[in-house]
């Protein structure tokens, strides 16, 4: 199988047959960064967690300028992981625009932006009970306290 196979297979969701193809292409190339990220990449879509190492691989990767779309999404998933929901849609947007066909990219802005409603939610009744508590308190002291 070749790179441009198994990226596809990786984008399309198919993690078990990219992982297996970037396996066999690290064999014979073991130090192409690309390689190496996208075959990380695949293990973490089949449940090894995310770490640093990832993060790092996305990083170098960003830089060469090679392929922009899945290192913008591994750091999406760990801006997501550590609660920067404004940074994790930001970088899940800028992937969708470099690879539309990534579908992690998607699935994780879509969750980034459900993330986020939920928090503007929770901060909204948050705001809102505290007003209440604070009106609550305005009018005893202006109306005085009765026993």
């Amino acid at each position: 199988m070749t790179f441009a196979s198994a990226r596809a297979a990786l984008f399309a969701d198919d993690a078990e047959t990219a992982r297996i193809a970037f396996a066999r292409l690290l064999e014979e190339s073991p130090d192409d960064l690309d390689i190496k990220l996208h075959e990380a990449w695949a293990r973490a879509r089949l449940g090894e967690e995310l770490d640093e190492a990832i993060e790092d691989l996305a990083l170098r990767a960003l830089t060469t300028g090679k392929s922009l779309g899945l290192p913008l999404c591994i750091l999406g998933h760990a801006a997501l992981r550590r609660g920067e929901l404004h940074v994790a849609r930001s970088l899940f947007r800028r992937a969708c625009e470099a690879a539309p066909s990534l579908v992690d990219a998607a699935r994780g802005k879509r969750l980034a932006e459900e993330r986020l409603r939920r928090h503007r939610q929770t901060m909204l009744r948050s705001h809102l009970s505290f007003l209440v508590v604070v009106t609550s308190m305005v009018s005893f002291i202006l109306l005085g306290a009765r026993p």
